[in-house]
């Protein structure tokens, strides 16, 4: 159920229906599941059944205010009894901070997206007038590249990765690194996964993404939102070749297409990060 609130407030409202199910199969009195599912319901318009999720709501926990007053709001009916219009005041009350909160963090959402966005293209301006120029070649695709080129590249992936965050139903990063019913060791497993993904990202992206599809391919598991990050960082580097090859007097637009991911995917995880403690802070 915790997992299912978790998908509930990024908005996977699919993943949230299924684990509520999963949860009521377990264990049918789960009061919080069925309420879970009278907000699906709700959402979808479909109000016979949201009612009849929060009377189970209900049923199995007579003290949930909160499914009585989201009941009372569907039927239209005004408690008359003392204890009952007791439940709809803290409903509402509840109700309010529930909705206070989701429209704050909506606003806070919103304006932190205006600004990236402006940051976002600043730095796509800054660099098309100072494109700089590579550093001696010490290093062969760290120096292949200018720094002004690293910067960027560094702030375009962060601030991509918490956009996605925000908006491209990403998962929380912490979920995807606890794989589901594996217990404490197998946590420590995907952590001794995801950072070898991290630093080879940082000797070649593409090795990284290979190695990625190999090991979900033998698990016949991939991380929608995992991939997501991929495709950032690819559609990204595309981006910056293009840019590069047109305002870069050395070219070089191939080598940006070939080593631009080596920043990206790691400031783009960043990104996803900072991300997911803005949009689920409190949770």
């Amino acid at each position: 159920m915790t997992a299912a609130m978790t998908a509930y407030d990024t908005r996977n409202y699919a993943e949230a229906e299924a684990l509520c199910r999963s949860a009521l199969a377990l264990d049918h009195s789960v009061a919080v599941a069925h309420e879970m599912l009278g907000d699906l319901y709700d959402r979808r318009g479909q109000r016979e059944d949201a009612s009849i999720a929060y009377s189970y709501a209900i049923q199995f926990n007579p003290r949930n205010y909160s499914a009585q007053g989201k009941l009372d709001r569907l039927i239209g009916r005004q408690p008359s009894s003392t204890v009952r219009g007791t439940a709809p005041r803290v409903a509402a009350h509840s109700g309010r901070r529930t909705n206070g909160f989701s429209l704050s963090r909506d606003w806070v959402m919103g304006l932190i997206s205006v600004v990236l966005f402006v940051v976002f293209c600043g730095a796509l301006a800054l660099f098309a007038t100072n494109p700089g120029e590579p550093l001696d070649n010490v290093v062969p695709w760290l120096t292949a590249i200018s720094p002004n080129l690293m910067l960027t590249l560094v702030c375009e992936g962060t601030i991509g990765g918490v956009l996605l965050a925000f908006y491209g139903r990403q998962r929380p990063l912490s979920q995807e690194l606890e794989p589901l019913g594996s217990g404490g060791n197998a946590s420590r497993r995907q952590v001794a996964l995801i950072l070898p993904l991290t630093l080879l990202a940082f000797v070649w992206y593409y090795l990284s993404l290979l190695v990625y599809i190999g090991v979900s391919v033998s698990r016949n598991r991939f991380s929608v939102s995992i991939l997501r990050i991929y495709g950032l960082a690819l559609a990204l580097s595309g981006l910056f070749a293009f840019m590069t090859s047109q305002v870069s007097k050395g070219g070089g637009s191939l080598v940006t297409a070939a080593f631009a991911g080596n920043l990206l995917f790691p400031a783009a995880l960043v990104g996803w990060y900072l991300g997911d403690r803005i949009r689920l802070r409190g949770k």
